[in-house]
């Protein structure tokens, strides 16, 4: 019995020590596979160097047409830039661009005016004078937006030349140089198609020909009888009401004055309150008048303002 015993014993300590020894052996043979691996790949980083100015350039290509990461793009295109000097135009277009989308705007027009002053390429020029200009008028500098596009537009015809002449025209609306807008599109013979030059020509001249409210007019109104002069510019239930206040407080203010004379208080405060809510409604309506051909001149830009912003939204 205690033989058999003994017997299984070491039986089962023999097992023991091989599935050890299988399990070391694995074990070491892991460890020599991720150590040949690692060797592997640190020979092919040798190999292949991925801060080479090829390398930045096609990770910033990746970032900027790929996944539309302009941060990172921009920092990437200076970073070839650096390291290929001097690089491509058309890096140093697209760095530019990449910082106009992100809203670096001032870095991004040194870049373009550098570009369209040294430039001999035609495709390069026109493309940073576009956008240029474009930059510009976001930061609405409208006349030096204009300087640029003058300059551009008198160069020959480009397939873009479009885009150059609706821009120039945005430009001349947003300074409210509503003759010069319709003369401008009336006067274009190639480019923009006629239908367009005609509707935005129409534009211009409604929003040259569109009745306003004065501001003066409407003030004078106003001091003469309280409220007329939002009347005048279609704020009926203002002018009511600035009507009623400064028309009572006068009332009080005399029937105070009527029964005590001088030394009314009555008289003293609604004095007081209605002629400074008569100098409010006289204010109020001028105020008016202005918000009026404001909303109105809004309602004209505003949808051309939107049309603008795709101009530059593509290189």
């Amino acid at each position: 019995m205690r033989k058999q015993g003994n017997s299984l014993i070491h039986h089962n300590l023999r097992s023991y020590c091989q599935l050890r020894a299988i399990a070391i052996a694995f074990l070491f043979i892991v460890l020599n596979l991720h150590y040949l691996h690692s060797q592997t790949v640190n020979d092919s980083i040798k190999n292949d160097n991925y801060f080479t100015p090829e390398n930045v350039l096609s990770f910033a290509e990746w970032l900027y047409r790929g996944e539309g990461d302009y941060a990172r793009a921009a920092d990437e295109y200076a970073r070839y830039a650096f390291l290929k000097n001097p690089a491509p135009d058309s890096v140093l277009f697209r760095r530019a661009f990449c910082l106009k989308k992100i809203g670096r705007l001032e870095e991004s027009i040194s870049i373009f005016d550098t570009l369209r002053h040294h430039l001999s390429d035609q495709k390069w020029l026109q493309k940073s004078n576009l956008q240029l200009a474009h930059t510009w008028f976001l930061k609405e500098d409208y006349s030096r937006s204009i300087d640029v596009l003058e300059n551009t537009l008198s160069t020959p015809k480009d397939p873009e030349r479009a885009k150059f002449q609706r821009l120039m025209y945005f430009n001349l609306m947003e300074q409210k140089r509503w003759v010069d807008a319709e003369r401008y599109m009336l006067n274009l013979n190639d480019g923009i198609s006629l239908d367009d030059a005609q509707s935005f020509a129409s534009l211009a001249r409604q929003a040259r020909l569109s009745p306003r409210k004065d501001p003066t007019t409407a003030g004078i109104l106003s001091a003469i009888v309280p409220g007329s002069g939002k009347f005048y510019t279609g704020e009926w239930i203002d002018g009511l009401y600035s009507m009623c206040l400064v028309g009572i407080s006068s009332w009080l203010a005399y029937d105070g004055f009527h029964a005590k004379g001088i030394q009314s208080v009555q008289g003293w405060i609604f004095g007081i309150l209605g002629i400074t809510l008569h100098a409010g409604n006289i204010y109020g309506s001028i105020e008016s008048a202005r918000g009026f051909n404001l909303r109105f001149e809004s309602s004209i830009l505003e949808p051309l303002r939107t049309e603008a912003l795709k101009i530059g939204e593509s290189e």
